[in-house]
C-alpha cells in the first residue's frame, strides 16, 4: 500500500532521523517555522500545503531519486515537494517575516502544533496548518450559522434572533463575515454580549467585505477573526469553499438560514454532514430560490429550526452538558467578553451608538426606520442593525408597521 511505502522512507533515510530527533526535542520552533513558511509560500497550492504539513518528516530529507513515488503516495506533485524543500532552507527567516506582518495588523499566528489550535479542526481530512488570528479563539462550544449574502429582511431578522438566543445559551456563533446572513449572525451574538468567530476567505489584513471594519473591530474584542490565508491574500471566489470547511468544523452543527441549491451555505452544510456534525435549516418560502437550499436539507433529513429552544434540545448530549456546567459555574453569560446583557432595572443602553438610537424614540412613542434615519443621521444598514440589537437586549419592542417603541413603555393610543 502507498502508506506502507511511506513508512519505508522513514526507516531508509538516516538524515531524516536526525531531523526528527531535533523536531521532537524540547524546542519545536523548527517545526513551527517550517509550517508557517510553507503556508505562506505562493509556489505550493493550498491542498499540497495541507498534505505536506502533516508529514514533513517524510519528505524533508528524502532522497531525490524517490520524490516521484513519494509525491504520488502523498497526493501532491513532485514540483510541490521540491518547492517545499527549497522553502525549508530559509524557513526561519520566512516565518519570522510572516509573524511580523501578522503582528503589524494586530494579529497572531497559530500552527496546528500549538496548544491554542482548535482541536475541532483536526476532524478535517486536511486541517489548515496555520491560522492567522485577530482576537482570541473562544474555548466554549460553538454553532455555525450561514446563509445568503442577498438576504431578505426576514432572513436577517431570523439570523440575528437565533444567534442572539444561542449566544445567551452559551454557544459561540461562527460564520463567514459576508454581507447578509453572516453579518447578521455576528451582530446578533455581539448584541447580547456573546462570543463570535468569523472565518475569512482572504488575509486578515484585507478589508473584505468593505464597510465591515466596525463589526470586525468589535468581533476581535469579544471573539476572533481567523483565516488560513497568508497576509495580503485577496478574496478569490475559489477561496470561499475552502474556508467553508473551517466554518463547518468549528461548530458542533450548522444552521442554514438561506441559500440556493448551489450556494456556499450548502457546501458548508455538506462539510458538516461529512464531519458527522448536526445540520439545521430554517424553513422558507417555496417560491423563493434562496429557500430552496434549506428546504432541500429538511427534505433530506436536516432538523427544521423553528425556535432556538428546539435547536438547543437537539444538541449533542456532551455539548448540552458543557453548556449546563458553564452556566452553573459562571452564573452569567460566558466569560464576560463583549457587551453585557441588560441588567434588571437598567433603563437605557450604555454603548454610545445604541444610546443615541434609543433616545431618539421618546417614551410612549414609536418610530420607524425612515424616521430614525433623519433624527440620528446614521445609515440605513446601521439603523436596522442597532434596532435589532436593542430589541434583542430588551430595550425596544417591535410593533406592526414595523415600528419600534421602548420596552415597558407601550405606545400611546394616538400613536398606534
Amino acid at each position: 500500500m502507498a502508506w506502507a511505502r511511506v513508512s519505508a522512507y522513514r526507516a531508509a533515510t538516516a538524515s531524516l532521523g536526525r531531523w526528527l530527533a531535533s523536531v521532537h526535542s524540547v524546542d519545536t520552533q523548527q517545526l513551527d517555522d517550517l509550517t508557517v513558511a510553507l503556508n505562506a509560500s505562493p509556489l505550493v497550492s493550498r491542498e499540497a500545503n495541507c498534505r505536506l504539513s502533516v508529514t514533513p518528516e517524510i519528505w524533508l530529507d528524502a532522497p531525490s531519486t524517490t520524490l516521484g513515488e513519494l509525491a504520488h503516495d502523498l497526493g501532491v506533485s513532485t514540483r510541490s515537494i521540491r518547492h517545499a524543500r527549497e522553502c525549508a532552507r530559509s524557513a526561519h527567516h520566512l516565518a519570522a517575516n510572516e509573524r511580523a506582518r501578522a503582528r503589524d495588523v494586530g494579529g497572531a499566528i497559530v500552527t496546528r502544533h500549538s496548544p491554542h489550535y482548535p482541536v475541532e479542526l483536526l476532524d478535517l481530512d486536511l486541517p489548515p496548518p496555520v491560522l492567522y488570528v485577530l482576537g482570541h479563539l473562544p474555548r466554549r462550544p460553538a454553532i455555525s450559522i450561514v446563509g445568503s449574502r442577498k438576504a431578505d429582511p426576514y432572513a436577517i431578522e431570523v439570523a440575528e434572533k437565533f444567534a442572539g438566543e444561542l449566544a445567551v445559551a452559551g454557544l459561540t456563533v461562527v460564520s463567514g463575515l459576508a454581507l447578509g446572513v453572516d453579518s447578521a449572525a455576528h451582530q446578533g451574538a455581539l448584541a447580547v454580549g456573546g462570543q463570535t468567530v468569523a472565518v475569512l476567505g482572504c488575509g486578515i489584513d484585507i478589508d473584505y467585505p468593505r464597510g465591515n471594519r466596525r463589526l470586525r473591530a468589535r468581533m476581535a474584542e469579544s471573539g476572533a477573526i481567523v483565516t488560513e490565508f497568508p497576509i495580503g491574500t485577496a478574496p478569490e471566489p475559489y477561496h470561499f469553499p475552502i474556508r467553508n470547511r473551517i466554518i463547518a468544523a468549528l461548530g458542533c452543527g450548522t444552521l442554514v438560514v438561506r441559500g440556493t441549491l448551489r450556494s456556499g451555505s450548502l457546501i458548508t452544510a455538506g462539510c458538516a454532514l461529512t464531519l458527522g456534525r448536526l445540520v439545521w435549516a430554517i424553513p422558507g418560502n417555496i417560491f423563493d430560490p434562496r429557500s430552496m437550499g434549506p428546504n432541500s436539507l429538511i427534505r433530506d433529513g436536516a432538523h427544521p429550526a423553528q425556535t432556538s429552544g428546539e435547536l438547543l434540545e437537539t444538541l449533542p448530549t456532551a455539548v448540552q452538558q458543557q453548556l449546563e456546567a458553564a452556566s452553573a459555574s459562571a452564573g452569567a453569560l460566558g466569560n464576560g467578553a463583549g457587551e453585557p446583557l441588560a441588567a434588571p432595572g437598567e433603563t437605557a443602553p450604555n454603548r454610545s451608538d445604541l444610546a443615541k438610537l434609543f433616545h431618539s424614540i421618546p417614551a410612549g412613542e414609536t418610530a420607524d426606520a425612515s424616521a430614525l434615519l433623519e433624527t440620528t443621521a446614521l445609515g440605513l444598514d446601521e439603523v436596522l442593525s442597532l434596532l435589532v440589537e436593542l430589541e434583542i437586549m430588551g430595550f425596544l419592542t417591535r410593533y406592526p408597521g414595523p415600528v419600534w417603541g421602548r420596552s415597558g413603555s407601550p405606545p400611546r393610543p394616538d400613536r398606534e
